[in-house]
């Protein structure tokens, strides 16, 4: 059976209990964070490149109008 001040030694809790901030543990806490923010960054650029979808695969809105403005001329010049 552990006893709790083995147990608390062991993990170095009395570290993480001193009112003191360690520079160390907060530049490592910074590392990590701008590491991951920097790759979730990367992940998320990649899917919205990814996803993006191709402008020349379909008429523009100005191309459509255009179309849309011809069939209505021609269709009001054609006796009915």
């Amino acid at each position: 059976m552990l006893h709790w001040s083995r147990h608390r030694r062991s993990i170095g809790c009395s570290a993480l209990l001193s009112p003191r901030i360690s520079i160390g543990l907060v530049i490592d806490a910074l590392i990590s964070f701008v590491a991951v923010a920097f790759f979730l960054f990367l992940i998320v650029k990649m899917y919205n490149n990814w996803k993006k979808e191709d402008p020349a695969a379909g008429p523009t809105d100005i191309a459509l109008l255009v179309e849309i403005r011809d069939i209505s001329a021609s269709q009001r010049q054609r006796p009915m």
